[in-house]
C-alpha cells in the first residue's frame, strides 16, 4: 500500500511538471516572422559575407588610415620615424633660394644706341641744306612759309614754335645757326643719357650690361658716375649755350636752344623684354633639389627638434599615401575577400565530414566569421606592434621577428 500511494504521488509530480512546461511554452511570446524568416532564408549568408569581406578589406589593406603630419617646425619628435621605402623630395625653400640667386645674377639690360649721333647730324644737315635751297628756288612764293615750315619739320622730325621757326626763316637758315646747333647737341647725343636715374639706382651694387644695338656688344658696367638723365642734360645744353652762343643775338640764340632740347633723346634704354626673356632662361637652368632617403633611413629621433629637412621629408611622407590607390586597392581587397568566403562556404555545404551537419546554418556561419574578424584583428595589432618597436626605441627591425618565432619553437 505505501509502495503504491509513492508511486502514484511521483507520477502525480511528473504530470504537474509537464503541464507547467507546456503553459510556459505556451506563453512565451513567438518570434517575430520577419526575423525568423531573415535568419533562416539566405539574405542572412549574404549579408554575413559581405559584412565581413568589407571587415577584412579593411584590415588587410595596408594605410587605410592616412595620418598627417601634426608637426610644426621647431616641434619635439614625439617617436622616431624611419622611411619605410627609398623616396625623394624636393627641398622647395633651398630651390627658391638658389633660384632667387640666379635671379639676381641676371644683370638688367641696357640698349645703347651707338649712331644716335650720326642720325641727328644728318637730320640737321638735311634739313637746313632743303630750307635754303627751297628759299632759293621759290623766293617770291605767298605760300613759301607754309611749305618752307611743313618740310623743316618733316626732314628735322621734331615740332618747332611758330616763333622760333620764324626767326629760321628769316635768317634764312644761314649755314652760321646751323654749325651752333650742331656744335651744341651732338657732344650730347655722344654722352650716356638715360630717360630717368630711378632705375639705375635699384641696379647699384649689381651692374648691368650695355648692349649696343647695331653690333650686339656687350659689356658690364657698374659705375654710372658718367650717365645722365634728360632733366640734368637740358641744364647742361643751357649752360653750353650760355658759353658757346655769347655773342649771338637773344632771339637765334633762344630759337638754337629750344632745337636742341628737342633734339635731346635717351641714349641708352631699359630693355625690358630681353632682361626678362633672360631671367626666365635662368629659372629655367636651375634645377631642383631634392632629398634623396634609403629605406630605413632615420628622418627624426625621438625628442629631437623638427627642423626644416625632417619636416619637408615628414610631410613627404603624408603625400606618399595615395588615397586614389588606396581606394583600389581597397575595393580589390573586398572583392578578393568575398571571393574566398563564397568558396569556403560552397566547399562546407559540399563536405561529409563526420561529426559536422551537410550543410553550415547561419549561426555556424556567424561563428566562423566572427572567428576569422577576431584573427585579422589579432594579426593587425600584432603589426601595430611590430612597427611601433621598430620605430621606438628598441630599434627592431620587423623582418627579425622570423627568427624570433624559430627561437620560441
Amino acid at each position: 500500500g505505501y509502495g503504491r500511494m509513492k508511486i502514484n504521488a511521483l507520477k502525480t509530480l511528473l504530470n504537474y511538471t509537464r503541464r507547467a512546461r507546456q503553459s510556459k511554452i505556451e506563453e512565451a511570446p513567438e518570434q517575430p516572422r520577419f526575423f525568423r524568416d531573415f535568419f533562416e532564408s539566405g539574405n542572412m549568408k549574404v549579408v554575413l559575407w559581405i559584412v565581413l569581406a568589407m571587415v577584412m578589406a579593411a584590415l588587410i589593406t595596408p594605410r587605410l588610415i592616412v595620418p598627417g603630419s601634426t608637426y610644426q617646425l621647431d616641434d619635439i619628435a614625439l617617436h622616431s620615424v624611419k622611411a619605410p621605402q627609398d623616396f625623394s623630395v624636393e627641398d622647395k625653400q633651398a630651390t627658391e633660394i638658389r633660384r632667387e640667386e640666379s635671379l639676381s645674377a641676371v644683370r638688367s639690360i641696357y640698349d645703347f644706341d651707338s649712331r644716335i649721333d650720326r642720325e641727328v647730324e644728318d637730320r640737321i644737315n638735311r634739313s637746313f641744306a632743303a630750307l635754303r635751297a627751297l628759299i632759293e628756288q621759290q623766293p617770291g612764293d605767298e605760300n613759301l612759309a607754309l611749305k618752307a615750315r611743313a618740310l623743316f619739320l618733316d626732314q628735322l622730325k621734331i615740332q618747332v614754335s611758330e616763333s622760333d621757326f620764324g626767326v629760321l626763316l628769316e635768317r634764312e637758315f644761314k649755314k652760321e645757326i646751323e654749325d651752333y646747333l650742331l656744335d651744341l647737341v651732338i657732344p650730347f647725343t655722344q654722352r650716356e643719357i638715360v630717360p630717368s636715374k630711378a632705375q639705375l639706382l635699384k641696379e647699384r651694387g649689381r651692374g648691368i650690361v650695355l648692349r649696343d644695338i647695331y653690333t650686339q656688344d656687350e659689356i658690364i658696367l657698374d659705375n654710372f658716375r658718367a650717365f645722365i638723365d634728360l632733366k640734368e642734360a637740358e641744364l647742361l645744353v643751357r649752360r653750353e649755350a650760355r658759353r658757346q652762343l655769347k655773342k649771338v643775338r637773344t632771339d637765334v640764340r633762344g630759337t638754337i636752344v629750344n632745337c636742341a632740347l628737342k633734339l635731346l633723346v635717351p641714349t641708352i634704354t631699359f630693355n625690358s623684354q630681353e632682361t626678362s626673356a633672360r631671367r626666365a632662361a635662368a629659372l629655367q637652368a636651375v634645377s631642383p633639389l631634392y632629398y634623396n632617403v634609403k629605406k630605413g633611413e632615420t628622418i627624426v629621433q625621438a625628442g629631437d627638434k623638427i627642423n626644416e629637412a625632417a619636416l619637408v621629408k615628414l610631410q613627404a611622407l603624408t603625400d606618399m599615401q595615395d588615397r586614389g590607390r588606396m581606394v583600389e586597392a581597397l575595393v580589390g581587397n573586398f572583392l578578393l575577400s568575398l571571393f574566398a568566403l563564397y568558396a569556403l562556404y560552397r566547399f562546407s555545404t559540399s563536405a561529409r565530414m563526420r561529426g559536422l551537419p551537410s550543410r553550415l546554418t547561419p549561426r555556424d556561419l556567424s561563428f566562423i566569421f566572427v572567428a576569422l574578424i577576431i584573427s585579422f584583428v589579432i594579426i593587425k595589432i600584432c603589426i601595430v606592434l611590430t612597427r611601433g618597436l621598430e620605430q621606438g626605441p628598441l630599434d627592431i627591425e620587423s623582418s627579425n621577428y622570423v627568427y624570433g618565432l624559430s627561437l620560441i619553437h
